[in-house]
């Protein structure tokens, strides 16, 4: 092993055989840091081949410290997050997410040099691995098994993982949730709190994962099942990466998409005519799900390269404007900024573009398009009435245009998803519906508004009585306001035998609950 601290370099010569296109795979072990994630260069004989070779990232891994406990009032305590330190492999890719695909770089045949430059954090290397895989079509696989002989297992094998029992996680901040939207999210209550997902708005960064144990009867082929909600972009949908056991099996399973719902759904992974098989070895197994941004990447690098142009042709009017330009001034810009229409022409047709192929991807016409109409609408405008670009209210919009187009970029990045459960089943098993039926949903309901008057959602944790107890208001998150819950119950009420109440209240009512 090599231990790469958080400064300096390590560098390896490696003898290519034949000259072609590779990835870089890299198995480490995180080493004690501050907690963020590792960060170093990449130098291929003595340079740093493109952009996105700076600054990788390689993810620390976080699991559970302790088993879901509950208070004495029944509700969920979240257990604390801790770092685990074991060996794990990184196929290089893109930091930002901006690409799908893992990085590829070209090796001439002979000698080479490849230098980690370390940028924060050490880490300890066992290897680093050049390689060239190409990732199989599901035709390809399903035809692999039929000359291996694999068979499809009996009908009654349906495993089902809680998601929120994530094994291993990438980052401290991704967490089993709390959703009360059905009374089919396992386990459900209408009165308790009750960590029944994992994910949501906290798992939605491209490269962030979470990896789930599980344990198959017999060896066979099984399909995989996703009980999941995304109901945070309408118009649009999100990506994920689907590993078994460390592996890609397919190309379809490097790029699964989830489409807005705005309740809980089934995602069978496979096409509409039928599911993607996976062959399993009886015994233990994992499935690793990674934010990605699938095909999202494609229109994100374009709209970004748009808005660097249609910031410069800004810049160029402003330029000849100024801040408040005269409306009484023919500033003549097709004779002294000629090159700015031109820009206005071209990026109408390529966001003309972009916003057709995203209305045909998505089948819906939402407001994150309504953005991009925009943006075009005004530029024909501005081409076809070129004296009119001077006029402050246009200019003005035009910048709130822009605006909105890098406000829609993070969006388009973003990649929330709830999860509930999967299930690993055979190919004939029945799946239970994702969502409840109308009566249920009903009687549900009811059951909420109902214990909505009984129950305190504003204490923290467990409720203490009796004569040594007190009460302490904290305007802070509930996230935060359970960490001091923890803390007061492990460390003040032992040492004192003071119980304390902790609640949660809006800042603006302390000073009015006072004087009163």
């Amino acid at each position: 092993y090599l231990y790469s601290g958080s400064e300096g370099s390590c560098e390896w010569v490696v003898d290519i055989k034949e000259a072609g296109l590779y990835n870089i795979l890299v198995r480490y072990m995180p080493d004690v840091g501050k907690g963020s994630s590792i960060e170093r260069n990449l130098y291929i004989d003595g340079g740093i081949p493109f952009e996105e070779a700076q600054n990788l990232v390689f993810k620390r891994m976080w699991e559970s410290g302790n088993e879901i406990t509950t208070d004495n009032r029944g509700n969920d305590i979240y257990p604390s997050n801790v770092e685990t330190y074991q060996f794990m492999e990184c196929k290089i890719k893109d930091s930002l997410g901006y690409y799908n695909e893992y990085l590829s770089f070209y090796f001439t045949s002979g000698k080479h040099t490849i230098k980690l430059e370390s940028v924060k954090e050490p880490m300890i290397i066992d290897y680093i691995k050049l390689y060239n895989e190409k990732i199989p079509s599901y035709e390809e696989v399903k035809q692999s098994y039929i000359e291996k002989g694999y068979k499809e297992i009996g009908s009654d094998v349906c495993i089902k993982i809680q998601a929120e029992n994530a094994k291993y996680r990438s980052d401290s901040s991704l967490r089993m949730m709390n959703d009360r939207s059905s009374p089919k999210t396992e386990p459900s209550s209408p009165s308790l709190i009750k960590y029944n997902s994992f994910g949501g708005d906290t798992w939605k960064m491209p490269g962030e994962w979470a990896i789930w144990e599980f344990e198959v009867p017999e060896s066979g082929l099984y399909k995989i099942v996703l009980k999941y909600k995304q109901n945070y972009k309408r118009s649009l949908f999100v990506t994920r990466r689907i590993e078994i056991d460390g592996t890609v099996i397919c190309q379809e399973m490097n790029n699964v998409t989830f489409t807005y719902r705005s309740g809980w759904d089934n995602k069978i992974l496979g096409d509409d005519n039928e599911p993607y098989l996976v062959y399993l070895e009886k015994g233990k197994h994992t499935i690793k799900v990674e934010a990605t941004m699938g095909e999202m990447s494609r229109f994100y690098n374009t709209a970004i390269n748009s808005l660097s142009k249609l910031n410069e042709a800004y810049r160029k009017i402003f330029v000849i404007t100024g801040a408040v330009p005269d409306q009484y001034r023919d500033y003549e810009l097709t004779k002294r900024v000629p090159e700015v229409f031109k820009i206005f022409e071209e990026q109408i047709e390529v966001l003309s573009n972009m916003s057709n192929e995203l209305q045909e991807l998505t089948s819906e016409r939402g407001s994150e398009l309504a953005i991009l109409e925009n943006l075009i609408y005004q530029m024909k405008e501005m081409v076809k009435n070129p004296d009119s670009v001077a006029e402050q209210k246009r200019l003005q919009n035009y910048k709130s245009n822009l605006g909105a187009l890098g406000a829609w970029l993070l969006l388009l990045k973003e990649q929330p998803l709830l999860l509930d459960y999967i299930l690993v089943a055979s190919p004939e098993a029945e799946i239970p519906a994702a969502e409840a039926n109308i009566f249920s949903k009903l009687i549900y309901e009811i059951k909420c508004l109902y214990y909505s008057y009984l129950t305190d959602y504003n204490t923290i944790g467990n409720l203490a009585e009796g004569d040594k107890s007190i009460t302490v208001w904290i305007d802070t998150g509930r996230d935060q306001a359970n960490i001091l819950k923890k803390l007061i119950d492990s460390s003040f009420t032992p040492k004192t035998g003071i119980g304390v109440n902790l609640k949660l209240v809006v800042s603006e009512s302390v000073l009015p609950s006072i004087i009163s």
